[in-house]
């Protein structure tokens, strides 16, 4: 099948394809990823040639990101007999076959060609037009039937192996394994034992003696011993078993050994464990999610409703700024005219003045002081005084 090709552009051009794979599909978008509706053409792409139909369906394998859950996609997809199937989450690492497979060998080839293209071409630079030619090239010698085929096989798809994940692969998980606090909550208060029972922890895990630790004294040689780890559910807990170390007597004829002693040793990990992560502070509750089929009825009405809500809330959001915008544009008010009676109790209200303040009689040493008052009515005396008039007389 034909890959698809998306080029951080805003408009495609369609020599971004030049020497690209024969029915290439070419896309662009302005970050260079997929979005909903460039999934949509690869939905379209994705039907026309593997020739999906609900006589011949079709079951397509992905991973849970967002523009692959868009409902567009999924009535086309559904119509044409496609059957989604999302991978759980954290899991595209073991499960999907182009990382686990394909993508190391694609990679590598693609590097081989660019370089190849820049021995080529020197003192030519390499551009965005040249990617579709060195794709070819990798995509042809990396995309074969036998890696494809081992593909599927080592991410236990087809042939169907439930036995991908190990423990060792949740081992690292176990640290923040962590119960929800419902849970905790739920669960009944522990009550006290009785005296004639032990601790869980006691009777799976007996703290030793310093006696039993004590290799010497139990006669155990520390130089020839061998450690052997204990076959069973308890860690750090191993067998200590002592080697044959028969000396032979004065005939000549070795003495019979005693049955080596075993001892069990109790590693640091049984009293301090392993690392666990603290409960957490917040009490958010996040949607879980898993492995879906997004194509059903009843998952895709979810997604339709998840996302029509979403919508409304953008829609309010956009609205509320649009009415805050408005109001900041909006004209100021226009003042009213006041009428002619308004304006002359308001020309009556200027003319008003505070009555003077009588004179007090003046107190030895104190400095002569003037009210307000007074102060403006000199100034108005003197605005009114009318200038002196000089006139000079010129003698012959």
């Amino acid at each position: 099948m034909p890959p698809a090709m998306i080029f951080p552009r805003v408009v495609f051009k369609q020599h971004m394809l030049n020497g690209c794979y024969p029915g290439t599909l070419g896309l662009a978008t302005k970050s260079g990823w997929m979005t909903s509706d460039l999934f949509l053409e690869v939905m379209k792409h994705f039907v026309k040639h593997t020739a999906s139909s609900k006589e011949n369906p079709s079951l397509l394998l992905l991973d849970n990101h967002e523009s692959h859950l868009n409902i567009a996609s999924l009535d086309y997809a559904k119509k044409h007999g496609v059957t989604l199937l999302t991978f759980p989450p954290h899991t595209t690492h073991k499960l999907q076959v182009l990382d686990v497979v394909l993508m190391g060998p694609f990679k590598t080839y693609y590097n081989s060609a660019v370089t190849t293209w820049m021995r080529l071409n020197p003192g030519i630079p390499f551009s965005i037009y040249n990617v579709a030619s060195c794709v070819n090239e990798a995509y042809a010698r990396a995309m074969t039937p036998q890696n494809i085929i081992s593909g599927f096989r080592k991410t236990g798809i087809f042939p169907y192996n439930p036995e991908v994940f190990t423990d060792e692969d949740y081992l690292l998980s176990s640290v923040t394994d962590r119960p929800n606090p419902t849970d905790q909550e739920s669960e009944p208060t522990e009550q006290a034992l009785p005296e004639t029972q032990e601790p869980i922890f006691d009777q799976l895990h007996p703290i030793p003696d310093l006696e039993m630790l004590d290799f010497e004294e139990q006669g155990i040689p520390s130089e020839d011993t061998s450690f052997e780890e204990q076959s069973g559910e308890d860690l750090g807990v191993r067998e200590i078993e002592g080697s044959d170390n028969s000396v032979p007597n004065s005939s000549g004829l070795p003495e019979e050994s005693s049955p080596p002693t075993t001892r069990k040793f109790i590693g640091p990990e049984v009293f301090i464990g392993y690392p666990k992560a603290k409960p957490r502070k917040n009490n958010r509750q996040r949607e879980k999610k898993g492995a879906i089929i997004a194509t059903d009825t009843p998952e895709k009405e979810k997604i339709r409703s998840k996302k029509t809500a979403i919508e409304e809330k953008k829609a309010a959001a956009s609205a509320r700024k649009a009415a805050v915008a408005a109001k900041k544009n909006a004209p100021a008010p226009k003042k009213t005219a006041v009428g002619p009676e308004k304006q002359k109790s308001a020309v009556g209200l200027k003319k008003q003045r505070t009555p003077i303040e009588a004179k007090k009689p003046k107190q030895a040493g104190q400095p002569k002081t003037k009210t307000v008052n007074e102060s403006e009515t000199a100034v108005a005396k003197k605005k009114k005084r009318k200038p002196v008039q000089r006139s000079l007389i010129f003698e012959d």
